[in-house]
């Protein structure tokens, strides 16, 4: 089995950091079960979350609920997977357009990160504002998926079923 994530599992993690190619700690909760948390909202209902969504999200550490669920999905993944079943999850940075496959610059959608990298190639927009000192990095679709086929074949050929994770992004000394 394979399961795309994101990158965006460590945005509670400080800025410029690496990020390890493991679980991530849940943040905010203490020492409670993260599954534990979750089931007490699961219970309180859907009118609690929405209340109280932004104190989940300040109390979480994570700007969106995207990333917490990402964060979420991966943590029951490992937990909850049957001994005998392998589990690679990916997760890449912000997916742009394609660097070569099936062609240069293709894309399938001129939303989020596809707009930035579509006007960026018409020569409508020539740099962005960003809060000085985050960084943030992107990865080509054909890079992805190429990292997804090869995580999946690498997958079937380790000895024991395992939970892998793979962060498919550049490197910190490939951005500098």
């Amino acid at each position: 089995m394979h399961h795309l994530s994101t990158c965006g599992v460590h945005t509670h993690l400080p800025s410029g950091g690496e990020f390890p190619e493991t679980l991530i700690k849940f943040p905010g909760i203490g020492d409670q079960d993260w599954e534990e948390w979750i089931n007490g909202l699961i219970k309180a209902g859907p009118e609690f979350i929405d209340k109280e969504q932004p104190k989940i999200m300040q109390a979480t550490g994570f700007p969106n609920t995207y990333s917490l669920t990402k964060n979420l999905a991966e943590k029951y993944l490992e937990r909850n997977r049957r001994p005998d079943l392998r589990v690679t999850v990916s997760r890449p940075a912000i997916v742009t357009a394609s660097e070569k496959y099936p062609f240069p610059g293709w894309t399938d959608s001129v939303a989020a990160a596809g707009a930035i990298v579509y006007m960026q190639g018409r020569a409508i927009l020539d740099g962005m504002i960003c809060y000085p000192g985050n960084l943030t990095t992107n990865v080509p679709v054909d890079h992805c998926i190429n990292a997804i086929l090869v995580q999946t074949a690498y997958s079937v050929i380790v000895d024991e079923p395992k939970f892998s994770l793979c962060q498919v992004s550049p490197s910190p000394s490939a951005i500098k």
